[in-house]
Parts: structure tokens; C-alpha cells; sequence
């Protein structure tokens, strides 16, 4: 008996077989990504079928076409050929058409998507042995959005949210950006800090707002393939958490109240000689501005101060005018703004009272020769003035 360092090694099981009858038969050895697997006696005297090597074209990205052939270069007829996608049947979902011919079988990939990535296997089979090769392709995906940032309100000393989740192959490096100044333009990164915290998946926590993280906030996706994707927000910090009950009357609604007016157009005399005070009650989110004016005269701080109050729901400005007269008769415009709208109330004064007017009147004579004229003065009673 020969010592075991001098033995032959065994033959393959899969280069070499034996039937019951000692009869020997050999099956063609597979590549490393493919194999065969024999059948019973039945088989013996078939030629068990081998798949040619195939794979994907490098860099392929979305929106490209491609082929995947699967050639059959040998083994006993009739062949089935089969194909997996990640150990499943092809779903019509993939869009992907099969052409056959008598030895091969070839995907075609009119366009492709992220849908497409994944491993493809090819399947032969006759009635000697089923073989397999498998090819891996992935499709390098531009960012997209999956959640699109959008503006978020939140209430003074409550959290805040600000969504942003991008997809893509290779996956899309997110980063957020705080605006600056007015212009989107000017930004720095978004640091977190014990007040700000971001997730994995991007998405940002502000614990409690306050009026200094208002502003513009920039979210940044990329991946190396195509360009950059960015949405710019803005993050409104609403003034008080008493404007809820005026977007749906839920406890847990973050909203902005627009600069408003629930009545919008008044009418106020005043009697001559006397001062008049006219009133607007502006409501929304502060900051809240309101200014007054009048198309039909100028509004002399002398003669006509404003003053302004906050109130439950805004603010309360007033117009006051001193000693009346005809010409302030006429409308008043006030009007409110605020960072979620605008709106104009009109104010109609009319003024009432006795004026004296003084008018004249001419009296022609002519003496001797000489046309003579002579003026009389008088005083007239007016009414009341309305505003036109």
C-alpha cells in the first residue's frame, strides 16, 4: 500500500462520474460563477449544457440601454433557458424584453433605472444537468427626492422639524445649510448642538424655536453622479401658540397667521373745529406692521400722530387728527403686513358742522359816462362734507 503523500488524488465529482454499471462518463467542468448539477441514470449519454461568460458593461447609468446575452456554447438539445432576478422570476414591473434564438437568450434593457439593480441569473437545463451563471449590475442613480423639503412653521418655544431624504446609487450625501442674509445665496453649514440635533436620515430637530431660527435653510443631496440637488425652506417662527385655535382647532397644528383684517371697510364722522380718532384693528404672527396713509391729502405728523398696541390677536393702530377741517374729509387707508401677507382696511371720515364761507357778489353802474363797479361781500352756511 503506497503511503498517503504518494496516493492520486480523487477525481472530481463534477469532472468525472461513474453509472451502477461501471460505465464512465464525464461532465464539462463549470466557471466560478456558474454550475452544473448531473441528473440520475437517466442522463447518462447526454451532454450536460455550459453557459458562455457574460456581464454587464462598467458605468452604466439611469436612462441608459443595455444587453445581457446568455449563450448556450454547449451540451446536448433540447436546452431550456430560464432567467432570476435576485433568486426570482422577471416581473413585468422591470420592463425588460427576452429575445431568444436556438442557443442563447438575451435581456434587453431599453432604459435603465434603479429598478434594474440587482443579480441576473441565467438557467440551462437539459436532461443531463442544469447549469447557472450569474451577473451583477447596478445602475448608478443621480440624486432624487424622496421627501422634498418643504417650509415649516412652528410655534415660539415648540420643536421643529425640517424634512429632507434623497434616494440614488451610490446613496446621496445629504448636508443642510442656513441662510445668512436675504439672499439664498449667502449661507454657512447647519452645525448641530444641544439645541439641534440631525438624524440618519437626515432630517434636522430643532428642540425649541425662538425667533433667531427663523430664516432660510438650504438642503444639499449628492452623489457624484449628475449635479447637486437643492430646495431652499423657510422656517417660520409663529408668535404664540393661541393662533392654533384659528387653524382647525387642533392642539398639535403648527400654522402662520397672515397680516388680516376682519372688517375691512368703516365709516367715521368727525365735527369741524373737533380732533378724531380712527381705529384698525390688525391681526396675524408678529412682527406686524402697520402704516397709514390717505390719497387725498398728506398726512403731517403736526397734524395727524399714529400710535400702535399690541393686542391679543395683533396689533391696534391709531390715527388721530386734530381740528378738522373740510379738505380731511375722504378715505383712509390702513394697511398691515406682516411675513405671511397683507391686507388694507378703508376708513371713510365724513365731517359735519356749520362753516362760514365767504363769497361775493358784483354790481355794475355807470354815472356820467363812467362804468362803475362795486363788490359785496358775504358770509354763507355750509353742511356737512363727505368723503368722495
Amino acid at each position: 500500500m503506497l503511503p498517503w503523500h504518494s496516493r492520486s488524488p480523487a477525481p472530481s465529482p463534477i469532472e468525472h462520474g461513474w453509472d451502477m454499471t461501471g460505465r464512465h462518463l464525464t461532465l464539462s467542468q463549470a466557471p466560478a460563477t456558474s454550475f452544473a448539477t448531473p441528473r440520475s441514470t437517466a442522463s447518462l449519454g447526454y451532454q450536460p449544457p455550459r453557459i458562455g461568460a457574460f456581464h454587464f458593461s462598467p458605468n452604466l447609468d439611469a436612462g441608459m440601454r443595455t444587453l445581457l446575452p446568455c449563450s448556450i456554447v454547449s451540451g446536448d438539445f433540447p436546452i431550456s433557458i430560464t432567467w432570476r432576478k435576485d433568486g426570482e422570476p422577471l416581473s413585468q414591473e422591470l420592463d425588460v424584453q427576452e429575445k431568444r434564438d436556438e442557443f442563447a437568450s438575451t435581456l434587453v434593457f431599453r432604459r435603465l433605472g434603479a429598478k434594474h439593480s440587482g443579480n441576473y441569473t441565467c438557467t440551462a437545463s437539459n436532461a443531463a444537468a442544469t447549469a447557472e451563471y450569474t451577473a451583477s449590475l447596478t445602475v448608478r442613480v443621480p440624486p432624487h427626492w424622496v421627501r422634498e423639503p418643504e417650509d415649516v412653521s412652528a410655534l415660539s418655544t415648540q420643536p421643529a422639524i425640517l424634512h429632507c431624504l434623497a434616494g440614488g446609487h451610490p446613496h446621496p450625501t445629504i448636508s443642510w445649510l442656513r441662510g445668512t442674509g436675504d439672499q439664498l445665496s449667502e449661507h454657512t453649514p447647519l452645525v448641530p448642538g444641544p439645541n439641534i440635533v440631525v438624524f440618519e436620515n437626515s432630517s434636522v430637530l430643532i428642540r425649541e424655536v425662538d425667533p433667531s431660527y427663523e430664516g432660510h435653510y438650504i438642503c444639499e443631496a449628492g452623489n457624484g453622479i449628475g449635479g447637486t440637488i437643492s430646495k431652499g425652506i423657510f422656517l417660520r417662527v409663529n408668535a404664540s401658540s393661541e393662533r392654533v385655535s384659528e387653524c382647525g382647532g387642533e392642539s398639535d397644528v403648527l400654522c402662520a397667521v397672515a397680516a388680516r383684517f376682519r372688517t375691512r371697510a368703516a365709516n367715521v364722522s368727525g365735527v369741524a373745529g373737533q380732533g378724531v380718532v380712527l381705529t384698525c384693528d390688525a391681526e396675524g404672527d408678529l412682527p406686524l406692521s402697520v402704516t397709514w396713509s390717505a390719497p387725498h391729502r398728506v398726512l403731517a405728523p403736526e397734524r395727524a400722530r399714529t400710535s400702535e398696541r399690541h393686542s391679543q390677536r395683533g396689533v391696534s393702530s391709531e390715527l388721530r387728527l386734530d381740528v378738522l377741517a373740510r379738505h380731511d374729509a375722504g378715505p383712509y387707508h390702513c394697511d398691515a403686513a406682516n411675513n405671511f401677507g397683507r391686507d388694507r382696511a378703508i376708513i371713510y371720515l365724513s365731517v359735519r358742522g356749520t362753516y362760514l364761507h365767504l363769497t361775493s357778489s358784483l354790481r355794475l353802474s355807470i354815472r356820467d359816462n363812467y362804468l362803475t363797479t362795486t363788490y359785496f361781500p358775504y358770509l354763507s352756511v355750509r353742511g356737512t362734507y363727505l368723503p368722495t
